[in-house]
């Protein structure tokens, strides 16, 4: 739905490329797949990023070598590299885009899909992405498969007739604020989940998902437009700084 929408939202400028609707949606969870059997995929697809002194005190370090010249390279790809698969994404996709490379450009733009998408749900942002630590075991899953799923057409309905598109002067700068907004919305969710679990006795029943949905449908939908317009707006950005090549041009 995310990646519908992003395709959608690309400016009149890049409408050619909406032809890759399809190959998008079709194929932008290639990436879970992928964790099957590629050993070091999995760490791509969040970061834990208040395990970091430095984020709780609000100077985070950004550059991966810098962080991991002072917390060491096993640490840094165990709580997960979610920034830099980012950015890495994206100077493969200007790089694919130059080069008039039309599969690759197809490839990158599916893995920034997922990514970024990544990146705006709360629960790849924080060390208690599944409530291990507060007694909320599988809130993970709750909220982002067994609720969602609920309330699809609703959240389609909710997006607009365009999003908010940005040339992005710093993506990874850019990246990590996403995910420091994503953090930041962690407390919205477990409060909803304490309040939910509460009212039911633990019973996860329907009263509970309605419960879940009320606290969190406002920020659910934000979260949702605001992610289609971020991928679109790297997707712009790419194309920007690859010199704006016509999509016929790409073989």
């Amino acid at each position: 739905m995310i990646t519908k929408h992003a395709v959608a939202y690309l400016p009149s400028e890049m409408k050619d490329f909406q032809i890759l609707s399809d190959y998008l949606i079709k194929n932008c969870l290639d990436p879970d797949h992928r964790k099957k059997y590629i050993k070091d995929e999995a760490n791509k697809h969040y970061i834990n990023i208040d395990y970091y002194t430095e984020f709780n005190q609000a100077r985070m370090i950004e550059s991966k070598d810098s962080l991991v010249k002072v917390y060491g390279d096993s640490v840094v790809t165990e709580y997960g590299v979610l920034p830099w698969a980012l950015e890495k994404t994206f100077d493969n996709l200007v790089d694919a885009m130059q080069k008039h490379n039309l599969q690759a450009t197809k490839e990158m733009m599916r893995d920034m899909a997922h990514y970024l998408a990544d990146a705006f749900q709360p629960m790849h942002t924080v060390s208690n992405y599944n409530g291990q630590f507060t007694g909320q075991l599988d809130i993970h899953e709750r909220y982002e498969t067994y609720m969602i799923n609920q309330h699809l057409n609703e959240l389609d309905a909710s997006f607009g007739s365009c999003g908010t598109l940005q040339l992005i002067a710093s993506p990874l700068h850019i990246f990590f604020e996403t995910i420091a907004r994503s953090n930041a919305t962690c407390p919205v969710l477990f409060t909803a989940d304490d309040v939910a679990v509460r009212e039911t006795h633990r019973k996860y029943d329907s009263l509970y998902y309605t419960i879940l949905w009320f606290k969190t449908k406002a920020i659910t939908e934000e979260i949702f437009q605001a992610a289609a317009a971020a991928i679109a707006s790297i997707y712009y950005t790419a194309w920007v700084d690859a010199g704006k090549p016509e999509f016929n041009s790409l073989k």
